[in-house]
């Protein structure tokens, strides 16, 4: 509960509708579907093991949403220190 709080109080997807950057506020939305595919590969302990019969298809749709969230945001487009934010 707390982490849907703290989501949804930080001011990247309000900053990035105001300023019309749509990759951002894309790249923000789509963060925790590609974090939970990634996490459900992994087969750590809070997670059912991921069956061999599976594991290619996840994977092709956890590249796939990338791919989709990329083709709005591109990764040329990411924040690092040296470059600041937002690009």
């Amino acid at each position: 509960m707390v982490a849907l709080v703290a989501y949804a109080i930080v001011p990247v997807p309000y900053n990035a509708l105001a300023q019309g950057h749509w990759g951002g506020l894309v790249a923000f939305g789509a963060a925790p579907w590609i974090l939970s595919a990634i996490t459900r590969l992994s087969d750590e302990i809070p997670l059912p093991p991921t069956q061999t019969v599976h594991i290619a298809g996840r994977v092709v749709g956890a590249a796939l949403l990338v791919a989709l969230v990329a083709s709005v945001a591109p990764p040329s487009c990411t924040w690092s220190p040296s470059s600041g934010w937002p690009c």
